[in-house]
C-alpha cells in the first residue's frame, strides 16, 4: 500500500511540475477539491486542473525540491519546496505541506499549506487571493 501511495504522490508531483493537466485530471477523483490555507477556500477540481495547465505559461521553470512523503491509511503528507522562475525573471522559493486524501486510488482532497507572503502579487492576483 505504501509503495502504491508513494507512486501516486510522485506521478502527481511530476505532472504538476510539467503542467500536465491530462495526467492530473486522471489522478483526481470526480469530486476532488483542493483547500488552501492562504484563502481558506476549497478549489474545485476543474480550477486546480486549469491552474496546473497554466504552469508552463507562467513559469520558465517549476520544480519541487526536498520532497518528503509520509504515507498514512487513506493518503499521504507531502512536504516540498517549490523552486520556480516566472517568465518575467522573478524567482520563488516556497516551502509547502500538502495533506492528500486518496479514495479508490484517486486523489479526493488536498489541504495545502504555505506562506502566501512568499508569493508574488501577480500570482496572488491570478489565483484571486487578493
Amino acid at each position: 500500500m505504501a509503495t502504491k501511495m508513494r507512486d501516486l504522490a510522485s506521478k502527481f508531483a511530476t505532472a504538476f511540475e510539467e503542467g500536465d493537466a491530462t495526467t492530473i485530471n486522471s489522478l483526481y477523483a470526480p469530486d476532488a477539491v483542493v483547500w488552501h490555507n492562504t484563502n481558506e477556500r476549497e478549489q474545485p477540481r476543474s480550477e486546480n486542473v486549469a491552474l496546473a495547465k497554466a504552469i508552463p505559461l507562467i513559469f520558465s521553470s517549476f520544480k519541487y525540491h526536498d520532497v518528503r512523503v509520509q504515507v498514512f491509511d487513506g493518503g499521504y503528507v507531502q512536504q516540498h519546496v517549490v523552486h520556480a522562475a516566472m517568465k518575467d525573471g522573478t524567482t520563488l522559493r516556497i516551502p509547502v505541506c500538502a495533506v492528500v486524501q486518496v479514495t479508490n486510488d484517486q486523489i479526493s482532497r488536498i489541504d495545502e499549506y504555505y506562506d502566501s507572503a512568499l508569493e508574488p502579487a501577480s500570482i496572488k492576483q491570478m489565483l484571486l487571493k487578493e
